[in-house]
């Protein structure tokens, strides 16, 4: 065998030992990054889950149907209804806005935006009843007002919830 075919023969395993080395460098670089997506999402996402629920019981208390039953019992006038309940809707939503790290700008848009409609339902009923109406009259008027106006916003944003969880529990690549 000539010099010149045993340099070529050391040049060809040399490069196959390298493709080799680096494929396999390659091969275990993503094992690892697959590892650690896969460590983060099992610390994060029953954080990301509990979020969630959260933010589900939130509208779901929000929603005047629910507050109205609630509250109502608790006052007897429609002057003393309107800032219990508007107060209500305030203080759950501080009390859980921490939560919108868990969630796309586009999902925490829709919650703040069904906040922002039912306290403008309440508002304006509040506007236009006579401050001495019950609070049973008053309530009447928000659930009907809320039919047609900020109940909307909350199945919105109850939706997008349902959305997200559904593409959280796809495990991406």
């Amino acid at each position: 065998m000539t010099p010149m075919a045993l340099v070529l023969i050391v040049l060809i395993l040399a490069a196959t030992f390298v493709g080799a080395l680096y494929i396999f460098h390659q091969t275990e670089r993503e094992r690892m990054a697959n590892e650690f997506r896969m460590h983060s999402i099992e610390r994060v996402l029953p954080n990301k889950m509990q979020a969630y629920e959260r933010m589900a019981l939130y509208l779901d208390r929000i929603s005047p149907m629910n507050m109205v039953q609630r509250e109502q019992m608790k006052v007897q006038t429609a002057y003393d209804l309107y800032p219990l309940l508007s107060n209500a809707v305030r203080q759950e939503f501080e009390h859980n806005v921490a939560m919108q790290i868990y969630f796309p700008t586009k999902t925490w848009v829709k919650i703040e935006r069904a906040r922002d409609e039912v306290l403008k339902c309440l508002t304006d009923e509040a506007k236009a009843i006579d401050k001495r109406a019950s609070s049973i009259e008053y309530g009447m008027q928000v659930v009907d007002s809320a039919k047609n106006g900020c109940q909307f916003h909350i199945d919105r944003a109850l939706e997008a919830l349902r959305h997200d969880i559904g593409d959280a529990m796809v495990i991406p690549n």
